[in-house]
């Protein structure tokens, strides 16, 4: 019975971690959007022509002034859909890159298979079959946010609406998370959802800074005005700026954030402190009695941790972090492969102790 619904827990908590980390990212872009973009375009030429009466914007600067530029146009989007694991598909449907369309794309589509509407009905149907092996209270949290999110699906897009919208997705999976810690019994059933939840964490962290350094390191990047709105802009993403303000000074130095999302052993969304937690959990669950026959998967893991340690962050230029990036979210996606691919072919041997809280 184990075996059969481990895969389950591992996918309900990943599909929780990812609409909520969605939300948080859809969240912190709409904050950079003024209220009016042509009235922050006006705004901007009335400046310039106010400094220079003789001069008239072109179409490159009008373009720029309404937000097209590499820090607020069709770049920015594309970095959104990418960050949400959703760009080649968006690209595929031939929707426009506008705003309205891509917000509802990643948010209620049906057609996205990460929008925040399709993570968390995954995830109720998740915990729907594995219903009598968890707290009652988790289903009900569960349900509860599907029907919330669900009721927008057919209702107009407007920005406060969607502000309320995302912070409620995200409230809601702070709740399921409380549940879990607070009711589910520390067996073999609760450290699968362990792992769920740190691989997708790791995973996005690694996408964000991916997508972050990738922009930081392309000609004309270099100002320190544009480094700092940057990597001011990964702590967001993360939902790490308050906390990295708490060990260091809020002039946003390039080796200082990556320093703190990729390999700090405290922070609960660096890339180290996933990996390490997710390694625990496959630990304990052999000491539950569940093994895999697949030794590549602590393998993989073990080895970003290697290569994660605070100095060897320091001392890497961008393009090889890039590099390192790439590798983590390959190996948390291939990590999480194996572990689906040996629940379903029988390449976990479940011994009689680790059904305990599994009931036929």
């Amino acid at each position: 019975m184990l075996r059969r619904v481990a895969g389950t827990f591992y996918w309900m908590a990943r599909n929780i971690e990812r609409a909520e980390n969605n939300a948080r990212i859809i969240a912190v872009r709409l904050g950079r959007i003024p209220g009016s973009w042509e009235e922050a375009a006006a705004a901007t030429v009335y400046l310039r022509t106010t400094a220079n009466p003789d001069h008239r914007p072109d179409e490159k600067e009008a373009a720029a002034d309404l937000g097209t530029d590499s820090l607020g146009g069709e770049r920015e989007w594309e970095d959104l859909l990418e960050i949400c694991a959703s760009l080649a598909d968006y690209r595929d449907t031939g929707l426009p890159m506008e705003l309205e369309a891509i917000l509802r794309y990643l948010t209620v589509s049906a057609h996205n298979p990460n929008s925040v509407l399709n993570c968390v009905a995954c995830a109720r149907s998740n915990a729907r079959s594995a219903s009598d092996a968890i707290p009652r209270e988790l289903w009900e949290a569960l349900n509860d946010m599907y029907w919330n999110v669900k009721q927008a699906e057919d209702e107009p897009l407007a920005t406060g609406d969607l502000h309320s919208f995302l912070q409620g997705v995200k409230q809601s999976s702070f709740t399921t998370q409380g549940v879990i810690e607070s009711l589910m019994p520390r067996g073999a059933p609760y450290l699968f959802v362990q792992l769920g939840k740190w691989l997708e964490r790791a995973e996005k962290t690694a996408r964000i800074l991916n997508v972050v350094c990738s922009n930081a390191t392309k000609p004309g990047e270099w100002p320190h005005s544009r480094q700092y709105y940057h990597w001011l802009t990964a702590l967001e993403l993360v939902g790490g700026y308050d906390a990295f303000l708490r060990q260091y000074p809020p002039y946003m130095n390039t080796q200082d954030v990556l320093a703190f999302l990729v390999a700090d052993p405290a922070f609960p969304r660096s890339i180290r402190y996933c990996v390490e937690h997710a390694i625990q959990g496959l630990e304990r669950l052999g000491e539950e009695g569940v093994s895999f026959e697949s030794v590549k998967i602590g393998e993989a893991l073990r080895g970003l941790i290697e290569q994660s340690g605070e100095a060897r962050i320091r001392e890497w230029p961008l393009y090889d972090l890039e590099k390192f990036l790439d590798r983590v979210q390959n190996d948390c996606n291939a990590a999480g492969a194996l572990l689906t691919e040996a629940l379903h072919s029988g390449g976990v041997t479940v011994e009689r102790d680790a059904m305990i809280y599994i009931q036929e």
